[in-house]
This record gives C-alpha cells, structure tokens and sequence, in this order.
C-alpha cells in the first residue's frame, strides 16, 4: 500500500508537469513563430520600394510606374526583364509589357517589337561596364571594348584589379591570361603577393557573384 501511495504522488508529479506543458508549448510556438515571422513581415513592407528604385536606376525608368505595375500583379523578374527590353530597343515599358501575355515568351516579345539579338548584346555589356565602373572604377568605354571584344566580366574585373597594383595596363594584364593558367598564376608572374591577391580575388567576388554575368541581362 506504502509502494502505491508513492507510485501515485509520482504519477500525479508527472502528470501536472505534462498539464503544465502542454498548456506552455502553444505560447512558446507562438512567440517562436513570431519571432521568426516578424522581420519575414516587415522586410515584405521595404524590400518592393528597394527593388523598384534598383529597376528604374539600372534601366532608367520611373520608380512610380515599376511599384505600380508590381501593385497590379505584375512580378519583378517580368518588370526587370520588360525594363532591359525597353532600353534595348529604344521603346516604351508600357509598349513592351503591352506584348506579353499568358501564351507567349519574352523572346516572341522581342520579336514582335523588332528587338535584334544585337541590340540586346548592346545592353548587357552596357550594364556589366556600368557595374564595373561603379564596383571597380574601371572606366566605361574601355570595359564596354574589353566586354565587346568577347573577354568574360569576372575576366575584365581581375585584370583591372591586378592593373591597379601593379601599374600595368588592363590590355597587358589581360593578354598573360590564357586558357591554361590561372589569375594566381598571372599575380605571381606580376610579382603580386598571396595577401593582395586574396584581396583581389574577395573585390572582384564581391562585384561578380557566379551568379551573376551575362545571364542575369540577358532579359530574355
């Protein structure tokens, strides 16, 4: 009897500790979902008016008219896409987003807008000499050449990095760039130590991602 009266107080123990938890647990997975939620909720208020301004100064169009055509439905990707579309080919936003629909492609689109595969090379090494004039300070025309003339961007940025510390030029840092040897191999051949090359490597990374390159202007 002794045994069943302690097994009993052990057991009711046990059980106001479970009560206990169970009525604990939904405020604690509440106050966990809204710690995790709330950021998610008020980055979703900013990050739309960010965007938009990045679209209108990289395509130079209205900031106004890239959130209103988002507010009606229309995704960002679509908008960035019809907006490299528009300065490729010298036309309108409204016109180009006029074209698309559920049943066609960006590339019908440009088609139908007379929009030449030239045109469109145009404004992607456009845009790469702008970021890398903006990222790196190499000037515009010269990596618009470099850019034209088939060399990659992540290419043209070491170059000019490697250029910068050694006071060679771009074409001449370029031209030991070869298909079998590496930018560690170019740096060591330019007397560019280990420290400097890292750091090289870490600004060119940080300006051209592997994400990022001709693909992400490619608008199509």
């Amino acid at each position: 009897m002794r045994f069943s009266s302690k097994h009993a107080v052990v057991l009711l123990v046990i059980g106001a500790f479970v009560f206990a938890g169970m009525v604990a647990s939904p405020f604690i997975v509440q106050a966990y979902d809204q710690s995790k939620f709330r950021p998610a909720a008020e980055q979703r208020h900013f990050v739309p008016n960010e965007i938009a301004a990045r679209i209108a100064e990289q395509y130079g169009t209205d900031k106004a008219t890239i959130l209103q055509y988002f507010n009606n439905g229309t995704s960002f990707r679509d908008l960035r896409r019809a907006s490299f579309l528009a300065k490729a080919g010298g036309k309108s936003l409204s016109d180009v987003l006029a074209q698309k629909t559920d049943d066609n492609t960006w590339r019908d689109v440009a088609q139908q807008l007379n929009i030449t595969r030239e045109q469109m090379k145009t404004m992607r090494h456009t845009l790469t000499a702008d970021r890398l004039n903006a990222k790196l300070g190499l000037d515009k025309a010269a990596a618009f050449n470099l850019l034209e003339q088939g060399y990659r961007p992540r290419d043209v940025a070491m170059s000019n990095l490697l250029a910068q510390n050694t006071g060679k030029s771009v074409d001449s840092v370029l031209s030991l760039k070869k298909i079998n040897n590496t930018w560690r191999d170019v740096s060591t051949t330019l007397g560019v130590n280990e420290d400097t090359l890292k750091q090289d490597l870490q600004k060119m990374q940080q300006a051209f991602p592997k994400r990022h390159g001709p693909r992400q202007y490619r608008g199509i």
